[in-house]
């Protein structure tokens, strides 16, 4: 599962890497307005493989980084909502709940 957090705090849940990617707009990963993580930690990085311009409305990929295991409880004490939900997490106590039991 992946974690995107935006700039007003909104969490997204994505099964995925590849949904992340055909999900988010690439106008809002150039003017970073996410950050990025998996359910175990895993820190991602967007990196623009297409510009953004008047004709085209750009693409990216998620490239992995570096392994932190409490970022997606960050994350999720960041969060003021849950924007987008994955199958089984309805709102931040379920994801919260769902963290703690893979620990």
């Amino acid at each position: 599962m992946i974690l995107a957090l935006d700039m007003d705090m909104v969490l997204y849940l994505f099964d995925s890497v590849e949904q992340a990617e055909q999900k988010l707009e690439a106008i809002d990963i150039e003017n970073h307005e996410y950050e990025f993580c998996d359910d175990k930690g895993l820190l991602f990085v967007a990196e623009m493989t297409t510009p953004v311009s008047a004709l085209r409305c750009g693409s990216f990929k998620l490239i992995p980084a570096n392994t932190n295991p409490h970022l997606p409880n960050v994350f999720v004490k960041k969060a003021r909502e849950l924007g987008m939900s994955v199958e089984g997490i309805d709102n931040l106590e379920d994801l919260k709940n769902r963290l703690d039991a893979t620990e």
